[in-house]
């Protein structure tokens, strides 16, 4: 039987077809040959996940991603369809997260497996979890860093323009003048350093004399120190002799002293006895002066007539003087 040539080309258009489809589906990581297991899950957002995207268990890819839909009206769910090897057994529990697979954004699903100890089957859906793309992290670094180096800058500015109004002319004038004054006191700071140190130089023999002096000064100390503690203790002697003295009798009987100078003080002052009545009352200083006056006008008149008061006779003479006194008498009368 011969074959025509229209069934040979047809069987080729057949077999370059099936090849067609297995090898899309192998270069796309598919095998048509293993069994599958198609699950799904939920998610809020996919964050660019595409179909055909490898889904990984501990690194292996065990599977692909099916399809996306959205799964309610208002949009806010969005279902992931994946298949995984059949031979994997899966726990229920187990959640599928998308995650960046790549620094350009490229993104997988990872099977992050639970510990029930059901597992899932097909057309079953597991919780789905998105993990932060990579971009989004760098973001939250960042931002906080940009945010501080901002406000790093800000300051910087104003700690610059403050200095710029510090340090206007006059005060780098200022600033100059100042280094060229501590310059100038380094220089007599070093002027004076090289005098003392040439006068260390030149008086060291001096130097070393009064040290010598005073290192003898010492030792004499050092060789009278029982000399010195003997004079120490005659002076605690004499310090406990003079305590132990009349000293306070003797400043007792003072206080009593001066307490009776007190009493004979106050009764001056209140007018008794002859120098109380004498300080106080006026008559009796008037009399004494009358007195004092008296006595002075009879010792003048003593001194000019000596012979009204004072008669010497001693031979017969008594008669005559008599006879004067009596004629002295009468003429004072006369007159």
């Amino acid at each position: 039987m011969k074959i025509s040539n229209e069934t040979k080309v047809g069987v080729m258009a057949l077999f370059a077809i099936i090849i067609l489809i297995l090898g899309f589906n192998f270069l796309k990581g598919n095998d048509l040959f293993t069994r599958e297991i198609k699950l799904s899950a939920r998610y809020t957002n996919i964050d660019g996940l595409n179909k055909g995207n490898p889904v990984l268990l501990y690194g292996l890819s065990v599977g692909r991603v099916d399809d996306m839909e959205l799964i309610n009206e208002s949009g806010r769910k969005v279902r992931v369809k994946f298949h995984i090897n059949a031979d994997i057994k899966l726990p229920s529990n187990s959640k599928a997260r998308i995650i960046s697979s790549d620094l350009l954004g490229s993104k997988a699903m990872v099977i992050e497996p639970g510990n029930s100890t059901s597992f899932v089957s097909n057309n079953d859906t597991i919780a789905g979890a998105v993990e932060m793309s990579l971009s989004s992290s760098i973001s939250n670094v960042v931002a906080p860093v940009k945010e501080k180096l901002e406000s790093l800058i800000g300051s910087v500015d104003t700690v610059v323009t403050g200095i710029n109004q510090i340090f206007n002319a006059q005060t780098k004038n200022d600033l100059r003048l100042s280094f060229s004054s501590i310059k100038h006191t380094m220089n007599n700071l070093d002027k004076v350093s090289v005098q003392v140190d040439s006068f260390t130089k030149d008086e060291s023999g001096r130097i070393k004399t009064i040290l010598m002096d005073i290192q003898s000064v010492a030792s004499n100390l050092k060789n009278n120190n029982s000399a010195i503690t003997r004079a120490i203790d005659n002076f605690s002697a004499i310090s406990d002799s003079l305590r132990a003295s009349k000293l306070k009798s003797t400043i007792f009987e003072a206080n009593k002293a001066m307490l009776q100078l007190n009493e004979v003080l106050a009764k001056i002052k209140d007018g008794k006895g002859t120098l109380g009545m004498l300080v106080n009352d006026d008559k009796m200083y008037n009399n004494l002066e009358a007195a004092s006056k008296n006595l002075d006008i009879l010792v003048r008149d003593l001194k000019a007539n000596p012979k009204r008061y004072v008669h010497f006779s001693v031979f017969g003479g008594g008669s005559k003087d008599k006879k004067a006194q009596k004629t002295s008498t009468s003429d004072s009368s006369g007159k």
